[in-house]
């Protein structure tokens, strides 16, 4: 099985611009598969949704603290 092309960029909505040009012409359809750093990864799982309310993130930082053993503070919705 061949290796499929690896490109990186940054998501902005509904695109993505990537590091560098590709040979495919504008247009091009085309499949997208991500891979989250692992740091991105875990800042998405521990930051509020932005559809949540003050009261689920309450419940959120309730559970998370009791995970850890220690108060968890997440930062509200709108800073993501």
């Amino acid at each position: 099985m061949p290796r499929p092309l690896e490109l990186k960029g940054v998501i902005h909505g509904k695109t993505i611009a990537l590091e560098e040009a590709t040979f495919l012409p504008d247009g091009c359809p085309v499949i997208v598969h991500l891979t989250l750093s692992r740091e991105e990864a875990l800042r998405q799982l521990m930051l509020p949704g932005p559809d949540m309310t003050a009261e689920e993130v309450a419940d959120l930082e309730e559970v998370l603290s009791e995970i850890r053993g220690r108060p968890i503070k997440l930062p509200p919705p709108e800073v993501r």
